[in-house]
């Protein structure tokens, strides 16, 4: 029985990092006859409501955002994706295509110190690593071009891979050099 309730405890942790409404849940639902089975209950249904989500970004090829060819439409589905499950956990509601936040929304926002100011500061500093991550997409763009010309390119194709490699890895090494320069200087 002992652990059982660690264990109960520490998936209701493991919640509790996606969502302070669940600790409340987990809390409310303890207290209840037979709490901690069904703490453990709610526990399994709320993780298998998220393996669910990820099944369905799995099978279908319309949220897949590696396959998309651009930064913004990338952008624009996940953000598409992270207004669903707001609205879907009840923190905002969409109308007209516009995201209006509900109490609960602006309560959770309020209890975490997140005001506007700190929300502008964030987007600010966020705003900073745009070029890391056009960066950071640009690589994975590579990797995948290679990845497709080592499975099932030509000859020719696979010559230009290894030139293009060659190239590529002088590059990056001469830029990580430069970096952890710049670091030791600072």
């Amino acid at each position: 029985m002992q652990t059982l309730i660690v264990s109960v405890v520490l998936l209701g942790l493991a919640v509790a990092v996606s969502s302070p409404t669940s600790v409340l849940a987990v809390l409310v639902i303890l207290e209840m006859t037979s709490g901690v089975r069904r703490g453990v209950a709610f526990v399994v249904g709320w993780v298998a409501t998220i393996a669910f989500f990820g099944v369905v970004l799995v099978l279908f090829p319309a949220f897949d955002f590696q396959r998309s060819q651009t930064t913004p439409s990338r952008a624009a589905s996940v953000a598409e994706l992270v207004i669903g499950v707001l609205a879907g956990r009840g923190f905002v509601t969409v109308d007209n295509g516009v995201a209006t936040l509900t109490d609960l929304g602006r309560n959770i926002l309020a209890w975490r110190g997140i005001t506007s100011e700190t929300a502008h500061a964030l987007l600010g500093k966020v705003g900073q690593f745009g070029d890391v991550i056009k960066i950071r997409s640009s690589l994975r763009e590579i990797a995948g071009l290679a990845r497709t010309i080592m499975w099932s390119g030509t000859d020719e194709q696979k010559q230009k891979l290894s030139e293009t490699r060659a190239n590529l890895l002088t590059a990056l090494n001469e830029a990580k050099a430069s970096l952890h320069g710049a670091l030791a200087e600072g």
